[in-house]
């Protein structure tokens, strides 16, 4: 029998129309966990998943005879395609040698989170989607913790690990040239907007979310672990993230009105000094245990400021910069490499991936493509105000902090190269999708969404 609370979010009047929406949701639900858990491999099992979601898409479109798709939206989904086109033909034009290779980032998979975002109509599966994300987040960081821990030579290696064995980027875990330790694994790159999403969660939880699942007992325990984590990665960009988050949750919540606003500032300021408190025992412990040196800590995180010690960043900076100087407003088109740089061990054999994203964005794409992209950033920005302002929304404060961070990490590591790491730029638009919809339908109730 389904749950009563499922029932309520599901279920129409219309019996067909019912089980093609319980069915795409239950298809986009399995697809969003497999990307979570399982970036970067599984694609046999992934492929059919998205034929099957597009399948039953076009199916509901049928019956409803609607996209519910708002105007703004469509424009931002538009200039983003827009700056892609651009790209792919100015690659085709100079042959570039991840031209064909991106052509699925840049094109189909981008039609196929504009379809998601449409079948997302509804604050309730929007809910669902988080409840789902939630879940991702706990497997992600448990599995992360034990091959840690397993690495340490505490608990037994487990066999699951060996399947990310023959992806490009398999969990590894071991001393970096500080000498502290450090962590490779493709699922780390969603911590940067999970952090701080779960972090403002804990300010207010949202209505309509699970309280079984997601209460601030959970969300505390998830919030202590990503903190453990992120600390035993070692990524530097971890440490920034922790630092900021809550500067982010703390900016946009300016836009609150009230109560609400007040609420905020008082939970502002426990959470911050928990935060602080908790981070330093953590640290404090690991850092005995482990014998972590403090020094070798600072300076491997400030190390990443250092044009002398991160030379390979510092060069590439140079190299992309003086490539787009060649071709300022167009670029050299999507997949574009800079010719004559040579870049370290298996990274040749991609000419075209950076670990600079922007200025290797801006290399490919030149001022009007990467300006697209842009205003496509900027956009969320004004829009999720908007909807902070008017709704009094913590919900999209939440969604921004996460999404500005993720902004934040993404400009030294390139997430954005793979369809896997899109959703973090897309999430917070379904919801203005939702709250844009639903702000018409109150306005004109007679209005029509966008329909074929």
């Amino acid at each position: 029998m389904i749950p009563s609370l499922y029932k309520k979010r599901f279920f129409k009047k219309d019996l067909n129309d019912s089980i093609l929406r319980i069915v795409s949701y239950g298809l986009i639900a399995s697809l969003f966990l497999q990307i979570l858990i399982f970036p970067g491999i599984l694609k046999p099992l992934k492929i059919p998943v998205i034929a099957l979601i597009l399948a039953c898409a076009f199916m509901v479109y049928a019956v409803e005879k609607r996209v519910f798709v708002h105007k703004f939206t469509l424009v931002l989904f538009g200039l983003y395609l827009a700056r892609s086109i651009i790209g792919i033909i100015v690659g085709y034009g100079n042959s570039t040698p991840g031209l064909f290779v991106l052509l699925p980032l840049n094109f189909y998979y981008v039609i196929l989170y504009l379809v998601i975002l449409s079948m997302v109509k509804t604050y309730d599966i929007f809910c669902i989607l988080i409840e789902i994300l939630f879940i991702g987040t706990v497997v992600i960081v448990g599995m992360d913790l034990y091959y840690i821990i397993a690495s340490l030579g505490f608990l037994p290696m487990l066999s699951i690990f060996s399947i990310f064995d023959s992806s490009n980027y398999p969990f590894n875990f071991g001393i970096n040239q500080y000498g502290t330790l450090e962590m490779y694994a493709r699922n780390l790159g969603f911590l940067p907007i999970c952090f701080p999403f779960f972090l403002a969660l804990l300010f207010k939880i949202p209505k309509g979310l699970n309280r079984l699942l997601i209460n601030k007992i959970s969300l505390t325990i998830l919030i202590i672990s990503m903190i453990v984590l992120m600390f035993m990665t070692g990524r530097r960009i971890f440490l920034l993230i922790m630092l900021v988050s809550p500067v982010f949750i703390f900016l946009f919540s300016r836009f609150l009105r009230g109560a609400l606003l007040k609420m905020a500032n008082r939970v502002f300021i426990f959470i911050s000094g928990a935060g602080v408190l908790v981070s330093f025992l953590f640290f404090t412990y690991f850092a005995t245990t482990l014998n972590m040196d403090f020094n070798k800590l600072k300076d491997s995180f400030f190390a990443a400021f250092d044009s002398s010690q991160e030379s390979i960043r510092f060069h590439q900076s140079i190299a992309l910069i003086d490539n787009w100087k060649k071709a300022p407003l167009f670029g050299h088109g999507a997949g574009a490499g800079v010719p004559g740089y040579r870049k370290p061990g298996k990274d040749r054999a991609v000419p075209w991936g950076f670990e600079l994203s922007y200025h290797s964005r801006l290399n490919q794409y030149g001022i009007i493509g990467f300006g697209l992209e842009a205003i496509y950033y900027l956009s969320i920005f004004f829009l999720g105000f908007y909807i902070i302002r008017k709704y009094n929304d913590f919900f999209m404060v939440a969604l921004l902090s996460g999404y500005t961070a993720f902004l934040l990490a993404n400009a030294t590591n390139p997430f954005l190269n793979s369809f896997e790491f899109l959703w973090p730029i897309i999430l917070p638009l379904i919801y203005i999708n939702i709250k844009l919809i639903e702000g018409d339908s109150h306005a004109s109730p007679s209005l029509e969404q966008i329909s074929n």
